[in-house]
């Protein structure tokens, strides 16, 4: 993942640094691959994250059902605005476990 990182920390807190985008997504879901676990409570941090485009919000979206299907809480914080803005046309805002 050249120039992209995902950090997860003991807690579930996952950083993630880089690019969302549809030439990076697929490298994402990869990455996370084994994260969604029973009972498990997971923070996406997108604080540190770069350019966003509308397979950002596919990736989010995607990542919220891993966990509903795996029985995990999980939660998206620091979203940039621009994919909140993506997210609102999508209308799957609401959908979507956005931390304040």
């Amino acid at each position: 993942m050249s120039g992209r990182q995902m950090t997860i920390g003991p807690d579930g807190h996952v950083l993630i640094r880089g690019a969302l985008t549809f030439a990076t997504v697929s490298e994402w879901l990869t990455a996370s691959r084994g994260l969604f676990q029973p009972g498990s409570n997971l923070v996406f941090d997108f604080s540190e994250t770069g350019e966003c485009d509308s397979a950002a919000v596919a990736l989010l979206v995607e990542w919220w059902r891993r966990a509903q299907q795996a029985g995990c809480d999980i939660c998206f914080q620091a979203v940039p605005a621009s994919l909140l803005a993506i997210a609102r046309l999508s209308e799957v805002q609401d959908l979507l476990p956005l931390a304040g």
